[in-house]
This record gives structure tokens, sequence and C-alpha cells, in this order.
């Protein structure tokens, strides 16, 4: 149900049980059987990377490192803390969802000053990435003829078109990033199929895949999923 593509689970919200064991631990696999989780590694960052072929970030990327630790280390000095990695990646989130400044401050717990000043610093440093969100917003503002009472759209990589409302231009950030996710997450639905894996398959939640698998399987459903994903 989710304009993006990705897939919407209600009654109940299985993609958004609580963590731990107070409810989804309470969730447990079959006699016989155990759960293989797969999930992609930073899925949204990298397709931002992708998308603004941002200089800084895919060199980042192509070292190996984690995005989030580079940005802290860069930002704050090589002895960054647990929450200022934590600043680093709200940011990087903030960008994708289209977060304003006092929203991502909030989510940081940071003041909205230190919360402007670091997105200063996180501009200049992956200046790419603005100039991609720039792009997309003029983009739909265009495809509406500059109305912003009407529809513009984004286009996904398998060439859907999705509306985005031109007063709210900047949300085709956030939906070509998802919709692009979405697209290739099932992909590798169909591909692990194809595969063998398609009775064990039982739920998707963003860019993470669960299959339930018979214990004497599980290493061979480990080395498919690895070498698909």
């Amino acid at each position: 149900a989710a304009r993006t593509g990705r897939m919407s689970i209600t009654d109940p919200p299985l993609q958004t049980l609580p963590r731990g064991r107070v409810v989804r631990d309470a969730i447990v696999a079959r006699p016989g059987h155990c759960f293989v989780m797969a999930d992609f590694a930073g899925m949204e960052m990298r397709v931002m990377a992708s998308f603004s072929q941002d200089a800084n970030m895919l060199a980042a990327y192509a070292r190996g490192e984690d995005l989030h630790d580079f940005v802290a280390k860069e930002i704050y000095g090589i002895r960054f803390t647990k929450q200022e990695r934590t600043v680093s990646k709200n940011a990087g989130f903030a960008k994708i969802y289209g977060a304003g400044i006092p929203k991502f401050a909030a989510t940081a717990k940071i003041d909205v000053q230190t919360a402007t000043a670091f997105m200063e610093q996180y501009d200049s440093l992956f200046p790419g990435v603005k100039t991609f969100m720039e792009s997309v917003v003029a983009e739909v503002m265009e495809r509406a003829g500059g109305d912003r009472r009407k529809y513009g759209y984004i286009e996904l990589i398998d060439g859907r078109r999705l509306p985005v409302e031109a007063d709210e231009a900047y949300k085709g950030v956030n939906y070509r990033i998802q919709g692009s996710c979405a697209i290739v997450t099932k992909e590798k639905i169909v591909e692990m199929d194809a595969l063998g894996l398609g009775p064990y398959f039982r739920l998707a939640v963003h860019d993470e895949l669960l299959y339930e698998v018979p214990l004497e399987l599980a290493e061979d459903a480990r080395r498919v999923i690895e070498a698909a994903m």
C-alpha cells in the first residue's frame, strides 16, 4: 500500500513489532526449522551514493568503510563517540527522509543551532548529495508546470513513475530512493524463488528478508542468499 512500492503489512503490522524478548522473540521457527534472516547493508545510503554520484561518499564505500563512521571521523575526529556516530547516522537519514533541521535535532538529541552547523558540514563533505536533492525537487516542480497545487513525478530504476505533490516536492528524494530499494529487494525475492527458496520465504521487512528453512538446509540457504543479495 506504500506509494514507494515497498511492501506494507497491517492487521497485525508485523514489520513494526518491537525488537527483543517482549514481542518479536516470541515468534519462533517450527520444530526442525530455523530462521535465516538476510538484510542489505546500508541499502538506502548506498542508493543515495549511487544516485548522487558524490565522490567522497562513493570513495568511502569503495574503501569498505562504514559510512556513518566515516562521517563522524571527518566531523568529530578519529576519537568520535557512539553518540557522535548516532548524530552522523541521523543526519544521513534526515537527508533521505526529507527531515528539516528541527526534526533532525530532535531525533539526534542535539539543539537546533548544533544541528544547523552539523548539516552545513555534512553538505560540505558530500556536495553531490545536496546537488542531487536540489535536482530532484526542481524536476518535480518542472513536471508540475511550476504549479504547487499540482503533481509532478519521479522516475524509478524500472521506469515507473511515482506522483509527488509539488508543494512537497522534497518528498521526491525519499520516494526515488525507497522506491528503487523496493525494486531491488523484490527482484531478489524473485531470484531466490527461482533458486529454490520460494517455499521457505516468510516475510519482507523493508530491505530484510526472512526465511524459515529446515535445519539441514540452513547452511545451503545461507550460501544461496549471500550469493544472490
